[in-house]
């Protein structure tokens, strides 16, 4: 198994070959915000890169979650904060979710062969799925507007541990 590590959205073309397994991390809010989602009761999660497409689902009675530059959209249910999604209100629906980092790095990744998000929260999960995903993963970490940050490249070092630790156990 190989594992890549990008450290920014922007050199993911770099990164980027067919049949990948890709997991995208937004550690401070996008992806725990998704996982938070999920955890309560989501039916699924429908992430959107461009603000506009987020402002028609609202149109078309979605409940959706939006937020740029760590400020929650006027038209939007919800923020980027976890606890914006409790289980009362988010569960069996789906919900839209745009950000300003996190949603353009899946938009980034979406033609891989796999698709994840990974965070702290779902690392051990995470790790469990991608051992026999593919031969390769990317982890694309979102940063913040283009550039490198600290907690997202940690979490690829983290990553990259659990899924050591993991192979040394495979039969």
């Amino acid at each position: 198994m190989i594992l890549d590590l990008c450290p920014s959205p922007v050199l993911y073309p770099h990164y980027k070959k067919e049949n990948d397994t890709v997991v995208v991390v937004d550690v401070f809010r996008a992806s725990a915000t998704m996982c938070a989602m999920l955890h309560n009761g989501a039916a699924a999660v429908i992430p959107v890169a461009d603000i506009e497409e987020a402002r028609r689902y609202k149109q078309e009675g979605f409940l959706v979650g939006a937020e740029r530059k760590t400020r929650k959209c006027d038209f939007a249910d919800f923020g980027n904060s976890p606890f914006d999604y409790i289980r009362e209100i988010v569960t069996g629906k789906e919900v839209v979710f745009t950000t300003t980092n996190g949603t353009m790095a899946i938009e980034m990744g979406r033609d891989s062969k796999h698709l994840f998000i990974g965070t702290f929260s779902n690392i051990d999960a995470l790790a469990d799925r991608c051992m026999n995903s593919s031969d390769r993963i990317v982890i694309i970490c979102a940063g913040w507007n283009s550039r490198i940050n600290m907690e997202d490249t940690l979490f690829g070092g983290a990553f990259a541990e659990h899924l050591l630790k993991k192979n040394e156990v495979m039969p």
